[in-house]
């Protein structure tokens, strides 16, 4: 659980909208935008950032931007983006979206958490256009029982290493 999230009172399984609430986009965006300025900054060595499990599609646009604006190193990508940043996601947020986990069903529990299916549907986008460099699977094996609960109680993670290729693929195959 966050730190300072508030605890919603609610009586039996808990809504994964309010796991969403307890985990706010916004979190992600102020987060990188304090790492973006950090990366700016002229260091020696200049700094290197790596984006992990990239969920805001809404801050696809301020990578891209960094992407362009941050100096390159003497391995520049040859369409002169700067090497200096990557951003990695997790194929459960390009496959899964809030709007489809049912109240309690604490296996989609991850996070940052599932954002809605406009927001899945951006992140595809940053995928094809170069914003996302790779998924990473993230996969955390668990047992249902370490499940059971609340979705401020249950274990955080996704679980089906084993379905990440053909599951990607598939889905990848329809946009």
């Amino acid at each position: 659980r966050c730190p300072n999230a508030p605890i919603p009172n609610v009586q039996g399984p808990m809504p994964h909208a309010q796991c969403i609430q307890a985990r706010p986009r916004e979190w992600e965006e102020r987060a990188l935008r304090v790492l973006l300025a950090l990366a700016a900054k002229p260091l020696q060595p200049p700094p290197r950032l790596h984006v992990l499990r990239f969920t805001d599609a809404a801050s696809a646009d301020a990578l891209g931007a960094a992407r362009r604006e941050l100096p390159t190193d003497d391995a520049a990508s040859a369409d002169g983006r700067s090497t200096r940043l990557s951003v990695s996601s997790s194929p459960h947020y390009l496959m899964f979206e809030a709007e489809g986990v049912v109240r309690g069903d604490t296996r989609f529990k991850c996070a940052p958490p599932l954002r809605g299916s406009r927001n899945r549907d951006m992140l595809w986008r940053a995928l094809a256009d170069g914003t996302v460099d790779f998924l990473a699977s993230d996969h955390t094996p668990t047992t249902l029982e370490m499940r059971a609960g609340s979705f401020l109680d249950a274990f955080t993670g996704i679980s089906g290493l084993q379905f990440t290729l053909p599951a990607t693929w598939s889905e990848a195959a329809q946009h």
